[in-house]
């Protein structure tokens, strides 16, 4: 006869790299959505300024930043859209 089954259950927390591959999608697809139909989008690296290196504007930054906290289930700080601006300033504020 044997007992009761149990399942052990882990919760895994989120490598640096799974974090950085998810905001990086992040900013893929949001950049993707706002540019609908631009053939020739830049590359999304830590490195891109949000502004200068992949044109977001103040309205697509705050789109970003909402998209963001929903993807991780956080409330970023109100400053963190003035502070980020590259893609590692993002990661650092997730």
């Amino acid at each position: 006869m044997t007992g009761p089954s149990t399942t052990t259950q882990r919760c895994e927390t989120p490598t640096p790299v799974d974090v950085t591959a998810s905001v990086t999608a992040t900013v893929e697809a949001t950049l993707r959505e706002l540019h609908a139909g631009d053939p020739e989008l830049p590359p999304v690296l830590r490195s891109s300024v949000l502004d200068r290196d992949l044109g977001f504007d103040s309205l697509g930054r705050m789109e970003l930043l909402l998209r963001t906290e929903r993807a991780f289930g956080l409330d970023l700080s109100a400053d963190t859209l003035q502070r980020a601006e590259t893609v590692a300033d993002l990661l650092s504020a997730v």
